[in-house]
């Protein structure tokens, strides 16, 4: 029931507290609900507290949550910000456990963007699952390189035709599994680029991410694009379950020899642990710097409005001006990402940006010049960044790290770091023990 005096009384006690000790988080998340069930809107909640809209709305989000809200209540270093991304993922206990402890940790966004692409990935598969499905395709799991199962890509039809899963319709053999696969995106395709699609030699278990590495390892060659982005998604693979039973035939049985790649099935199952491990730590590490990625592109855009620049910003200037690889790579492409990070528009391949004006300030104008700097230091990362330390990138990554930012495990292995000790997975509670109720 709409109780304006009531209403009332609780803007007055929220602003007495905020004069004094000030509210908890869980306390003002408390207020906020209080006040939206007394049938007060959030426009009118953010007018009457002086509290921007979006951290109401952020607050009404925690408190339609119970996971979030008791988190909120039950550790105090918990932000707004924060426990409205515990909200989001109320169905995922275990998450839930785990960014509270990042956010003690400091790790807190990377470890939500890790967890909001595995579950991007995890959704796609799901659907993909259902749809193959619906359309009576039975869904296994994975198989392991020791088990006959092939995909229909490595087989021929008794014809000598390849087999395409509409061809393999009736087989008894039919079925599919859900994998995990990269792509580049780029502005226009490569030239000279091998196809690196399949496995560890004839070992379908082995992840594309392994392909993308073996480039590293000189044993094929895939040649990128600077502008290249890396595109993780689901996707279906087809198979028969018993390809020789159903009269299918190796589609490149004749081609022996010529491979510097080891066979898995030669290797002893110590080898193909210790393969599996790299590959694990491959796959992890890719998907690790992508979404820092997201997270560090995201703070540095932030960092872009700034009216000055720090102080040590001259210092961090001079030395990636003496440098000049990178800017000059960025300057090719018009500097795309120092457009995207100022809110400009790219200029595009030769041509300058414009990103002064006559009312643009002298301090204004240093924060342009380090934009363009970091954009063009960020430009020259990627997936190899984790593997194959550079100083530069170390320069770079622990100059935003100075300002602020926060660096993730992998962005340390980048600087030649070994990453910090993982945080524990329950945090700490701001009271001790005996204090807390019997649950």
């Amino acid at each position: 029931v709409a109780d304006l005096a009531e209403a009332d009384r609780l803007v007055d006690q929220m602003g007495e507290n905020d004069h004094r000790a000030g509210l908890t988080t869980g306390e003002r998340v408390a207020a906020f609900a209080q006040l939206s069930a007394l049938g007060v809107s959030a426009a009118q909640i953010a007018k009457r507290t002086a509290t921007k809209r979006a951290d109401v709305d952020a607050a009404l989000t925690v408190a339609g949550s119970g996971i979030a809200t008791g988190a909120v209540e039950r550790w105090d270093f918990l932000t707004l910000d924060q426990s409205a991304v515990l909200a989001d993922f109320e169905d995922e206990p275990d998450t839930v456990t785990a960014l509270v402890a990042a956010a003690r940790s400091g790790q807190f966004e990377h470890v939500a963007q890790r967890a909001r692409d595995a579950r991007t990935l995890r959704r796609q598969g799901e659907q993909i699952t259902a749809d193959l499905s619906a359309q009576g395709i039975p869904v296994i799991d994975r198989p392991r390189h020791d088990e006959r199962t092939r995909s229909l890509g490595d087989l021929l039809d008794a014809q000598g035709e390849p087999l395409t899963p509409e061809a393999h319709a009736e087989c008894p053999g039919r079925a599919a599994y859900v994998r995990p696969w990269v792509t580049w995106t780029h502005e226009q395709e490569p030239e000279d680029t091998d196809d690196v699609e399949g496995g560890y030699g004839e070992d379908e278990e082995e992840d594309e991410a392994l392909a993308e590495n073996l480039a590293d390892d000189g044993v094929t060659s895939i040649n990128y694009l600077p502008a290249s982005q890396r595109v993780e998604t689901m996707q279906a693979v087809h198979v028969c379950t018993d390809p020789k039973g159903n009269g299918h035939t190796d589609r490149y049985a004749h081609l022996t020899g010529g491979s510097t790649r080891p066979r898995a099935a030669d290797m002893s199952e110590t080898e193909r642990e210790q393969a599996r491990a790299e590959r694990r730590d491959v796959i992890e590490s890719n998907r690790a710097w992508a979404s820092a990625e997201t997270v560090r592109r995201d703070w540095l855009r932030a960092f872009a409005t700034r009216k000055s620049a720090p102080k040590d910003a001259p210092q961090f200037i001079t030395t990636t001006l003496l440098d000049g690889w990178a800017l000059s790579k960025a300057r090719e492409s018009g500097h795309r990402l120092a457009c995207d990070l100022l809110g400009a528009d790219s200029s595009g391949y030769g041509r300058r940006p414009v990103l002064l004006d006559e009312r643009t300030t002298g301090p204004r104008a240093q924060v342009i010049t380090l934009v363009l700097l970091l954009a063009a230091a960020e430009e020259a990362t990627g997936k190899h960044s984790w593997r194959n330390v550079s100083a530069d990138t170390a320069r770079y990554l622990h100059w935003i790290e100075a300002q602020g930012y926060t660096l993730s495990d992998v962005e340390r292995r980048a600087c030649g770091q070994d990453p910090l000790p993982q945080a524990p997975a329950e945090p700490e509670d701001r009271q001790d023990e005996q204090d807390q109720p019997d649950e």
